[in-house]
């Protein structure tokens, strides 16, 4: 079986990459302009080229950050994004210079950019998320292009709902809220987008910390799943009922029917699972996983070149890998920190 290559983010140790499945791995070398130094950067956005494997982006703390070897080396890319956390990083699905990026914005209108030459200039957005709510700090998780027409592009917030474009970001939409405000908590936690990914009908699997919302209408209705709860939750999990806490969704590249969703008890959790839907999000399998997790799992990668393989974490280190389309699984020997970002390609 061929080997894949993958490149982790993690939390306070920068990024590490493996060209043979996980079996030997090396921290990267950053290459940064000014402090912090690179073992102290938190990377919460990884995601390889479509179009030529040895293109990774990368979004940390510090700002954007891009490999053209696979995720061995990084070049610190300026941009008006220095010094702001970078939430999430995508690449257009038809111009291969053309980056997508959501960070926290230190203000109003300043949470989406794009670069359409690979980070030599940039363009605001303008999103309208504000920096602050009246829940505290608001930032893009999630950002993604519609498959269907890359002019249609969408943006999750953490406690900012879900948002689209039709015109190519000139202007943005909000979908109305994805379920009903909830009096016990200090936020309406379905506004709280961790994640989404979109099927080729367009179809919207959406990760919360009540379970997984799917809009089959573009957004306009949605339809919740809630997962069976770990019987040993964390108290403030129990605390705050959240018996469903999911983090990524994403679509198997050559089956639009085919979804997995990551989930746990909290963030970080104690508890992890991977469940996978093959009819579109109305029904859910839990997949078997070698050894349980050690916390929430937390986020998830596909590729194209390699349909039946997915690899995801728990957001404390370990990592799983599928070469049968999740119906098995195994767990890499290497264990790391807190890991935040996750992507491979085949070699």
């Amino acid at each position: 079986m061929n080997d894949i290559n993958i490149v982790i983010g993690t939390i306070g140790s920068g990024t590490f990459w493996s060209h043979d499945s996980g079996r030997t791995w090396e921290q990267a070398v950053l290459k940064m302009p000014v402090a912090p130094w690179a073992p102290w950067i938190e990377f919460r956005s990884v995601n390889v080229s479509p179009f030529n494997k040895n293109h990774v982006i990368g979004g940390s703390d510090s700002g954007i950050h891009l490999s053209e070897d696979g995720g061995k080396r990084w070049e610190f890319i300026d941009s008006p994004l220095n010094g702001m956390r970078v939430w999430s990083t995508t690449w257009h699905p038809h111009e291969p210079d053309t980056i997508l990026v959501g960070a926290a914005p230190f203000e109003t209108d300043k949470a989406v950019y794009r670069t359409r030459d690979r980070g030599k200039t940039w363009e605001n957005l303008k999103h309208p998320l504000i920096g602050r709510s009246g829940y505290g700090a608001t930032h893009i998780t999630h950002v993604a292009y519609d498959p269907r027409d890359p002019r249609t592009m969408w943006a999750g917030a953490e406690i900012g709902g879900l948002w689209y474009s039709k015109d190519d970001g000139q202007s943005w939409t909000k979908t109305d809220e994805l379920g009903p405000a909830d009096p016990d908590l200090a936020a309406n936690i379905f506004e709280d987008i961790h994640s989404f990914s979109i099927g080729p009908e367009g179809n919207l699997y959406i990760a919360t910390p009540r379970g997984v919302q799917v809009s089959y209408d573009d957004g306009k209705t949605f339809n919740r799943h809630v997962f069976e709860p770990f019987p040993d939750r964390e108290p403030t999990a129990i605390k705050r009922d959240i018996v469903s806490y999911c983090r990524c969704t994403v679509v198997k590249t050559d089956d639009p029917n085919t979804i997995f969703v990551t989930v746990g008890d909290y963030t970080p959790g104690k508890n992890g699972a991977i469940y996978r839907s093959k009819d579109k999000g109305h029904s859910w399998e839990r997949l078997p996983l070698p050894v349980p997790p050690n916390t929430t799992m937390y986020w998830a990668a596909v590729h194209p070149e390699a349909p039946d393989t997915i690899v995801a974490c728990s957001m404390y280190g370990y990592i799983y890998i599928s070469r049968d389309g999740g119906d098995s699984w195994e767990k890499v020997k290497r264990e790391f920190g807190e890991i935040r970002a996750i992507t491979f390609a085949p070699q």
